[in-house]
């Protein structure tokens, strides 16, 4: 059992795999089981599928004139009139060499059918060898293997043709191949015998001479393609290869003949008109008459395209030295006397050469079409674009586009460069900048797909690449100052260039009647000018893009393409505003809120109901968004005004969470404890905010800082899951410190003072002495406010109290709500009387007098 692979050739020059099984040569089930004497049973090969031996995969019939090649030693590959190509690929060296004999033995062509497979590791059998065998007359005995030279004779090409296939499979024996081919000079030997057999029509020949000059493609040897592409050899190569086995002959040879160089301009170079032919007809063989390779053999022409790539390099620098002949090229383009036919001509061979400097190195490419440009291509280029708009005249404007392609790709800076210079020079006539006839080109382009749009829409993109690499964080705008030429550049563009490009979205919808164009061909424009947008809000144009939105409203006007009855549009449209979001800028943010844009975007999602859609994703997405980044002034206007329009979605947990979130940014501030009342002297705590879950617990300044002394002091719940109240927690401690600090200063800036003893706060001041400080609610916020009432020598205590602060958000309370500046509650309100005498006290006297108690 001999275990392969089939491989069959598809409508695509693909190789399809149909499978793993197991291959044999049988008998035809419509042959007799015993051959009639001098005849021979027909044999087939049989290939039984591995997973299902029931199930047969291939069944071919053995023909004697089928031609079948035997390639890297565990690859069989022959052609069909029924099936095409197909290909058998072995598991072993050795069944691959089995199944080949025999279908050799069977054609006829072995001397020695009854031979043993020994043919292992691509090492050539002996005794197959046709030139081994004693009725070749090859030296009168069958050592006639070394002198296989011998055979190129039309009678023994058959023999020449199997010699060379199976004796030289290995990198070694091929090189040594090209070696004799080349000091023996056997390819014009070969092609003699090429045009004896063309005059003779010899078919047999003809098949086998395609066989051999396939092979000799096949090897990849440079030197012996100079020998085979040389202009003596080509065109009788490329005869060679017309009459491949079990196909119909072809007529390559004609239809090259019938194939002519246009110049535009003259060639006096010989070099280089030979060297342009050269390369012509190669890359004709390589890319019509040369089959699609086998799967193992990919690599086998990599060197015939190196070939080809080195000579469009070489004809680049030919015609890059000859200047004249380039300026001459140039000029016949810009010349008014010029025929539409030369212009034409012209810019197809310019096409051409731009086409063929891909193969130059990266500095010499960019050095080639720095040349073009000085000698003014670009304005050719300009000139062929701004010519009135004809039906003969559009390929020939198309071919300008592609030229300009390959300029961008290359060197946009320089290009650029050159349209500030444009703008410069045309300073009112907007119609004629070269940036704005390529955007023409885009908006009008007459491919029901706008297949030539989503091309120069690259190119724009290109142009408008202004994003720095993340390590740079620079913004356009305000870091770039006028001069620089990105600066300016994008300058010109949204002066003088997007009011065009805007101009069909701008015509199609209007704020009163809403969007008043909806054809396909509208959708497409619509999209790809959305798309460049996008990519603009995405790529550095920070200031630029928006203060062109903003200033002309256009955020709402292109909302109204959510209307669109063109899905793709509308998803793109929802793209644009979500991709404004996710800047996160307050800005957009800020007149997003004013202007109630986030409507069109509801009202799409309830045209769209709950349909299991791609816009349905995407219209969540941009809600789950919102939510997640927690972009509040969305997610309040959200809840005051569309969340009633989601009470029964349910299917996702987005709106909910959206519900539950505004629930939490509006609801009201935590209770507050009573202010500083300076008329109540009555007591000597100052109520800041009262926490939820005990409203009754005070703690003073000493519970916080020697809780673990005092066993009086109270317990601490654990503050709420809520974020504001350990806000307000982390505040109210940093305001205890502050004035820890302060005190200090006061006593001389001792610190060590404030570090042993605890600190015992002024008493309370009444409202009729100096007021300096209050503390009051305001909205959401919290701010200690600050009274304009000078401070007198006698209340040089109350410099303790923080200077002015406000909080910007409600601050959850601490677990304990109140700031005792006494040393314990209980000692407050035995010495309630002594605190009031000692109101007038400086600290440090009091606290002298606490030390000591």
């Amino acid at each position: 059992m001999i275990r392969v692979k089939l491989y069959i050739l598809n409508e695509n020059r693909q190789w399809d795999d149909k499978g793993k099984g197991y291959v044999s040569v049988v008998a035809c089930p419509s042959a007799d089981s015993v051959a009639s004497a001098g005849s021979q049973t027909d044999m087939m090969l049989v290939m039984k599928s591995e997973a299902n031996p029931n199930v047969t995969l291939l069944e071919s019939k053995i023909l004697a004139d089928t031609h079948y090649m035997k390639q890297q030693d565990t690859l069989i590959v022959w052609n069909e009139e029924a099936n095409g190509d197909l290909a058998l690929s072995f598991e072993e060296i050795k069944g691959c060499t089995n199944i080949y004999n025999q279908i050799l033995v069977i054609q006829g062509d072995a001397p020695d059918s009854n031979r043993s497979d020994s043919s292992l590791n691509g090492e050539s059998d002996s005794s197959l060898d046709p030139l081994n065998d004693s009725s070749t007359g090859m030296n009168g005995s069958g050592g006639g293997a070394d002198d296989w030279r011998n055979l190129f004779e039309v009678g023994k090409l058959d023999k020449l043709c199997w010699h060379i296939e199976n004796n030289y499979q290995t990198n070694m024996q091929k090189e040594s191949l090209a070696n004799i081919i080349e000091s023996d000079h056997l390819v014009p030997k070969l092609l003699d015998l090429f045009d004896q057999c063309d005059d003779l029509e010899n078919v047999a020949g003809l098949k086998n001479l395609y066989s051999i000059f396939k092979f000799f493609l096949s090897m990849g040897k440079t030197t012996l393609y100079e020998i085979l592409f040389s202009d003596e050899n080509i065109d009788r190569v490329i005869g060679a290869l017309e009459n491949p086995p079990n196909k119909p002959a072809s007529r390559h040879r004609e239809y090259i003949a019938n194939a002519t160089l246009k110049q535009a301009i003259p060639i006096k170079n010989e070099r280089l008109l030979s060297k342009i032919r050269q390369t012509y007809k190669v890359q004709y063989l390589h890319d019509v008459i040369l089959p699609t390779p086998p799967i193992v053999d990919d690599m086998n022409l990599y060197t015939l395209q190196s070939f080809i790539f080195l000579n469009k390099a070489e004809i680049v620098n030919m015609i890059q030295e000859d200047r004249n002949f380039l300026s001459s090229i140039i000029t016949q383009i810009t010349d008014i006397d010029s025929s539409y036919e030369e212009k034409k001509n012209s810019f197809g061979f310019l096409k051409e050469l731009c086409h063929f400097s891909q193969s130059l190195e990266p500095t010499k490419r960019e050095s080639f079409f720095h040349s073009l440009l000085e000698m003014n291509c670009l304005q050719a280029i300009s000139a062929i674009l701004s010519m009135d708009e004809e039906e003969e005249e559009s390929s020939l404007q198309w071919a300008a586009v592609e030229v300009l392609a390959y300029f961008i790709e290359v060197c946009a800076p320089m290009v650029r460069q050159f349209m500030l210079e444009d703008s410069g020079a045309n300073d009112s006539n907007d119609d004629s900048l070269l940036i704005n006839l390529l955007l023409e080109q885009l908006l009008q382009d007459k491919d029901p797909e706008l297949g030539g749009a989503i091309q120069i829409l690259n190119l724009f993109r290109i142009l408008l690449d202004f994003a720095e690499p993340p390590e740079i964080k620079t913004t356009l705008g305000s870091d770039l100052e006028r001069g620089d030429p990105k600066y300016e550049f994008l300058s010109l563009f949204y002066s003088r260039t997007i009011p065009i490009l805007m101009a069909p979205v701008l015509a199609a919808t209007s704020d009163s009647d809403g969007l008043t164009r909806d054809d396909y061909r509208f959708a497409l424009s619509a999209q790809v000018i959305l798309k460049l947008l996008i990519f603009c809000l995405t790529h550095g144009h920070t200031y630029h893009i928006r203060n062109y939105l903003l200033k002309n409203d256009l955020i709402a006007r292109i909302l109204l393409l959510l209307k669109s009855k063109h899905t793709f549009l509308v998803l793109t449209a929802l793209k644009f505003v979500r991709t404004i979001i996710g800047l996160k800028d307050d800005t957009y943010i800020r007149h997003i809120v004013a202007n109630k844009l986030v409507q069109p975007v509801v009202n799409t999602y309830l045209r769209n109901g709950h349909a299991y859609n791609l816009l349905n994703s995407a219209l969540i997405e941009f809600f789950d968004f919102i939510k997640t980044e927690n972009l509040k002034s969305l997610i309040q206007q959200f809840g005051d005004e569309f969340s009633s329009f989601f009470e029964d979605v349910d299917y996702v947990e987005t709106f909910k969470d959206l519900k539950i979130r505004h629930a939490q940014i509006t609801e009201p501030p935590p209770a507050m404890g009573k202010q500083v009342s300076l008329d109540d002297s009555s007591s000597d705590t100052l109520v800041l905010a009262e926490s939820p879950s005990d409203k009754s617990f005070k703690f003073s300044e000493d519970d916080w800082f020697n809780s673990e002394e005092d066993d009086h002091s109270p317990t601490m719940d654990a503050p709420q899951d809520d974020e504001r109240w350990n806000t307000q927690f982390e505040f109210y401690t940093k305001q205890l410190a502050q004035k820890k600090k302060q005190s200090a200063l006061m006593n001389g800036g001792d610190k060590s003072v404030f570090e042993s003893v605890p600190l015992k706060a002024p008493p309370t001041l009444t409202a009729k002495e100096n007021n300096i400080f209050s503390i009051a609610p305001i909205k959401n916020s919290l701010i200690v406010q600050k009274k304009e009432t000078p401070l007198s020598d006698s209340d040089d205590q109350n410099i303790l109290a923080p200077a002015s602060r406000s909080i910007s958000k409600p601050p959850p309370p601490p677990p304990s709500s109140l700031v005792d500046y006494e040393a314990d509650s209980d000692e407050a309100e035995e010495n309630s009387d002594d605190d009031n005498s000692a109101a007038a006290e400086p600290p440090s006297k009091r606290l002298r007098k606490t030390q000591e108690a």
